[in-house]
């Protein structure tokens, strides 16, 4: 599913730095897309803790599977975690579309 997440994602990261500006105008509904998809990474990184936590408290030994599937969805929620920033923030503002800043490598 993630595999999934991140092709639909990465033509539109590539629209982006293709643009040549400072910033990325992203639509409200590919915004509200990827806003939940970050919340459903937060809930699964949630769901991967709360299940180590279980295993370590019935058996006293570590899930390696079930830590390395949270481990994952941390990672995972690190690379949507800007995104949700600045989705959070032109939600604050009461923006309807979310700039992104545009990094370009020197």
């Amino acid at each position: 599913m993630q595999l999934l997440d991140t092709m639909a994602m990465l033509p539109q990261f590539v629209q982006f730095r293709s643009a040549g500006n400072d910033e990325a105008r992203v639509s409200p509904t590919l915004a509200t897309w990827l806003a939940w998809i970050g919340l459903a990474r937060l809930l699964a990184l949630l769901s991967g803790v709360f299940n180590m936590l279980e295993d370590w408290e019935e058996s006293g030994v570590w899930n390696h599977v079930e830590a390395f599937y949270t481990i994952c969805s941390a990672v995972n929620l690190m690379m949507v975690g800007q995104f949700m920033f600045y989705f959070a923030k032109s939600q604050w503002l009461g923006c309807t579309d979310v700039m992104l800043p545009v990094f370009v490598p020197v």
